[in-house]
Order: structure tokens, then sequence, then C-alpha cells
């Protein structure tokens, strides 16, 4: 499909796709903004509203977004992340989501070296997710690392047609896996 959005400068663009709305993210400052939306809607709702993405650049990151619900479509697009915090992958927290689409390269680390440091979501809360063409090329360092989810607390996650071709570093020698940690 072909689709065409006026770039903005205050504030993100949007498209509908498929009834749905998606907000348009093309730069870091786009992540950036995403993120904070998303952390405004979530943090104290229990993670009830969705926010879908689409991608239509290229783009570096260096943060993660937080308390994320909704259809992430990376558009054939890679996002280059260089993270180090507590808890992360490019989600930290994420429920019932669709990841699709993407391609991920850079290195994510947890600041501490402890658990939960993933690719794409470091914990997975109470509801499903499915991550489908998807490319993770990233580095992953800390205690127990995870090349797309880390934690899923019982909840079993969907992923098909996804390739991890990066490296997992386990600070404490404690375990890894490539697609699903613990």
């Amino acid at each position: 499909f072909a689709w065409l959005v006026p770039q903005g400068t205050w504030a993100l663009d949007t498209v509908i796709l498929e009834g749905k709305t998606f907000y348009v993210l093309r730069s870091t400052n786009d992540w950036n903004d995403f993120c904070q939306k998303v952390e405004d809607v979530n943090m104290y709702s229990g993670m009830k509203n969705n926010m879908n993405a689409i991608l239509a650049a290229d783009f570096s990151i260096t943060k993660a977004c937080t308390y994320y619900r909704g259809i992430f479509d990376g558009n054939g697009h890679t996002i280059n992340a260089n993270i180090s915090d507590y808890d992360t992958g490019i989600f930290k927290f994420s429920k019932n989501s669709t990841i699709k689409n993407l391609h991920l390269t850079g290195t994510i680390q947890n600041k501490q070296n402890t658990d939960n440091t993933a690719g794409l979501v470091s914990c997975l809360e109470g509801e499903t997710i499915t991550i489908s063409d998807c490319w993770v090329s990233a580095t992953i360092k800390g205690g127990v690392v995870s090349g797309f989810i880390n934690r899923t607390y019982s909840v079993e996650p969907t992923i098909t047609n996804c390739l991890f071709d990066g490296k997992l570093i386990s600070e404490t020698k404690k375990h890894g896996a490539v697609f699903v940690g613990v």
C-alpha cells in the first residue's frame, strides 16, 4: 500500500490504516514524543489504552518506551537502539501488543547487569503479544538476556517469521534465550 502524510513540526502525524489510528514515526524526536504519549496515557491506567505506531524512516533511539500496548509496525524500517537502562528493551513493559516488520540494531544494556534485558520487550504483563517479521541484530547485555522478550509472566507469546543474528551477553553468567527468556 502507499500513503502520504504531511510532516508536522509540533505534533506527531497520524494516519488511519484498517480503521485504526497510527502515529507516524520518522525520527528520534518522534520516538521520544510517542513514548511520552504512551507513558502519559498508560502509566496509571493499567496499560488499557492502545497506542499504535508505524515507522516511515530508519532512525536511532537512546531511550525505551514504557507501558506499551498497541500495534507497532516497523514498516520494513530499522531502529538503531543504544539504550542503557533498568529492565529494558525498546519497550520496557508491554501488554496485548503486536510488533511487526521491524529490524533492530545497536546495543541494549541493563544498567546494573541484572535481569530483564531484551531486544524488543523486557516484561510482558498479563496479556498476549504477537511478534512477526522482525529481525533483531542488536547486542543485548545484562543478567538474564533475550533477543525478543525477557519475562512473560505465564503468558505465551506468538513469534513468527523472525530472525535473531545479534549477540547475547550475560554479564552475570545467568542465562539467556534467543526468543523468550523466562
